[in-house]
């Protein structure tokens, strides 16, 4: 995929071809609406971190059903208007490595499927308003381990649910920002969960 010169302009189009080696270039994709990765080992790699960006459009959301597939090094986003989830893994054993997620809204992740990986990853919430929601659901032995999460929201609501079971969270670093210690700081437990070393 690349802005010019490549087979595709956009990762939902490579997709709808069937493609399963998606590499990503350099370059800004508006992804105007939701689209499904459902082919199992699907890999998504972006050229770098914060070079790939991919905006997901105003009330899209990017699925990944595919099992066994990997999402890193790339940059997703979304300004204003999504009502919900922009990233919705409902595979199993996905993996998410060096991915920059950053959003102006209140919904960022619903990972609702069992043994996926997020590492190294950026969790960024811009607004100082809307509550940030990240969402581990069903499934089970979902981890996040060396993440940076990112929370500028003055809003009280907590920032992650997790009710799915033997969850790990380790290694983690968190920047509240906004002057409210008690905004947007909370992470609600339900399942089993590993939590250490953040």
């Amino acid at each position: 995929v690349a802005s010019s010169g490549g087979d595709y302009t956009t990762i939902s189009a490579a997709v709808a071809a069937g493609k399963t080696r998606i590499f990503v270039r350099n370059g800004t994709y508006n992804e105007s609406a939701s689209f499904t990765a459902s082919a199992g080992n699907t890999h998504i790699i972006g050229e770098s971190m914060e070079g790939t960006i991919i905006n997901i459009g105003n009330d899209k959301a990017f699925t990944l059903s595919g099992s066994y597939s990997v999402v890193a090094n790339l940059k997703m986003q979304a300004t204003s208007g999504n009502g919900t989830y922009i990233f919705v893994p409902s595979g199993q054993y996905i993996v998410v490595d060096r991915v920059h997620f950053q959003t102006g809204t209140d919904k960022i992740i619903n990972s609702t499927g069992a043994y996926n990986r997020y590492s190294q990853c950026l969790i960024e919430h811009t607004s100082n308003t809307a509550s940030m929601r990240l969402l581990f659901a069903s499934g089970t032995q979902q981890a996040v381990v060396n993440c940076r999460i990112k929370c500028n929201s003055n809003n009280t609501a907590g920032f992650m649910s997790v009710t799915c079971d033997d969850f790990t969270f380790t290694g983690n670093t968190f920047d509240i920002s906004n002057g409210n210690s008690g905004a947007g700081t909370g992470m609600v437990v339900s399942g089993t969960a590993t939590i250490s070393g953040n």
